[in-house]
């Protein structure tokens, strides 16, 4: 998978760098123009955008299995028939997903949830306007897919790309609005993701030839029952996920107000830019080791094994400088900081990293089709997280039970993953992955110790933050070389490395 995977790991890392940047200033701007209870209110009743944004990636991941798999046995005709049957499956997914929003959310804004009596109305705005934008994003995922799996990450990058500007671009405009901005601001999140879900559409239509609609090809009942199978399967752990994030926007409204909403979204916010570029890394990986374990390679294991030591380091190069550097950079980012975002901030950042332990395995279960167990498991996992969240806010934790939470639910959620995985391999698979764990927790000691060596070295400002930066960059990267890779993994970096730098340096 060599050059290809380097090539669109690279292209991934700059939109991906370029886009959390992007980012951070969007997200100050909105929090400044929305006020936090605004703001709060829309990471609540509009985070229907950052739901389907999900949902659409993971769509997406579950589709490509099935292009990639066929474009692994060199058949173009079922990767078209495939796409066809994933057009059909996704128009029942998009129509189920409305009609749930739209009969369940009017009730929830006006019963359930701590909303001020004047924003009532508006909040049910802001849910429809968020709403449309469904059919189009469940509609693309066909097309998303199709540059997945045929790995041309270049596509699909400079549109996810050109959508952080907008939104970068939308965000800051809204200073020059008058009338509700909550409003404003949905219509704009709303326009720029359907202006991407529509570029995708046409983009993918001119590159490839799969990517057209045959009557004949839409409704073949076995590739229906086939996919719609496997989405199941998928989407299952996906609820699970929508059950913790929405669950727990629900249960923190409920004790703690939009307020509370505003410190847990800020949390997700800086949490999940210290995992992005190992999630850039999936998305090269993925095809590639699907494709891979279609024509039956017998190093698949091995690779993936060596690429989660790798996203573990890479999700850690971010992770530690900004749980050291928490206050710090929320106060130079935000000016003020909203009531326990550093706390929950780490909270998160230590479920992503978690997370990324089993890197890649789920990309090999894909593969082989065996979801079921795994996904219904994760799915069992998330969804206790509003029980832990709920226990831990009662016996005195306050709203950082609700960080707590998230890591519990993800310890449990990755050690299934193991458990199942193990039984489709020879080798000692937990015993591997206990051997692991020791070596990131011994990384992670190290590198931390570094970085708050650093923090109590000198006075806050921007300067430490990016020189302790740099600083855990360094620390992290020796650290993992030799206490996280073992002698076969060094010798393959050191190899793989050299020979792309080789190939690139060529005149």
């Amino acid at each position: 998978m060599g050059s290809k995977v380097f090539s669109n790991t690279i292209i991934t890392y700059g939109r991906t760098i370029l886009s959390v940047l992007l980012s951070l200033y969007s997200t100050r701007w909105a929090l400044n123009e929305l006020g936090a209870s605004d703001y709060g209110l829309y990471s609540l009743v509009g985070s229907i955008l950052t739901v389907l944004v999900f949902l659409n990636l993971k769509m997406i991941s579950g589709t490509s299995r099935f292009y990639a798999y066929e474009i692994g046995r060199k058949c173009n005709l079922s990767v078209q028939k495939y796409f066809n049957t994933a057009v059909s499956v996704n128009v029942m997914f998009s129509v189920l997903f409305i009609m749930l929003v739209l009969s369940l959310g009017p009730y929830l804004i006006y019963n359930v949830l701590d909303i001020p009596a004047d924003r009532l109305n508006v909040s049910v705005y802001v849910l429809f306007i968020s709403s449309v934008v469904t059919v189009t994003s469940l509609m693309t995922t066909p097309y998303s897919a199709m540059f997945t799996a045929k790995q041309n990450l270049k596509g699909l990058s400079m549109t996810l790309l050109l959508q952080s500007v907008l939104i970068f671009v939308g965000t800051y405009c809204l200073r020059y609005f008058s009338g509700d901005k909550l409003i404003v601001y949905t219509v704009i999140m709303a326009l720029v993701h359907l202006t991407i879900y529509l570029l995708q559409i046409f983009y993918a239509r001119y590159l490839y030839a799969e990517c057209r609609i045959k009557k004949e090809f839409l409704f073949e009942k076995s590739r229906i029952k086939e996919l719609t199978k496997y989405s199941f399967w998928n989407l299952l752990a996906d609820a699970g996920h929508l059950v913790r994030t929405q669950g727990l926007n629900f249960l923190t409204n409920i004790f703690y107000s939009t307020k509370g909403n505003t410190s847990l979204s800020i949390a997700n916010s800086i949490a999940s830019q210290s995992c992005t570029l190992t999630n850039s890394l999936s998305q090269a990986l993925a095809p590639a080791i699907i494709t891979r374990e279609a024509e039956n390679d017998k190093n698949v294991l091995n690779t993936v094994l060596f690429y989660s030591k790798i996203a573990i380091t890479l999700t850690l190069i971010f992770s530690v400088p900004i749980i050291a550097e928490i206050e710090n950079l929320l106060q130079i980012w935000l000016g003020t900081i909203p009531d326990k975002s550093p706390e929950l901030c780490v909270c998160v950042i230590i479920m992503y990293v978690i997370e990324k332990m089993t890197f890649g395995l789920e990309f090999l279960l894909q593969a082989k089709g065996q979801i079921a167990k795994t996904q219904s498991f994760t799915a069992f996992s998330y969804s206790l997280s509003i029980l832990f969240a709920f226990i831990f806010i009662k016996v005195g934790f306050g709203i950082v039970g609700v960080g707590l939470a998230c890591i519990l639910s993800m310890v449990m959620a990755k050690v299934g993953v193991v458990y199942y995985a193990k039984r489709f391999y020879s080798f000692n698979l937990l015993k591997y992955y206990l051997k692991f764990l020791l070596s990131v927790l011994l990384l992670v000691i190290l590198s931390m110790s570094a970085s708050l060596l650093m923090v109590e070295s000198f006075a806050p400002t921007l300067w430490r933050l990016i020189l302790n930066g740099i600083f855990s960059a360094v620390i992290t990267v020796l650290f993992s070389v030799v206490i996280v890779f073992d002698s076969d993994s060094r010798k393959y970096l050191l190899s793989f490395v050299k020979s792309e730098i080789s190939k690139r340096c060529k005149w």
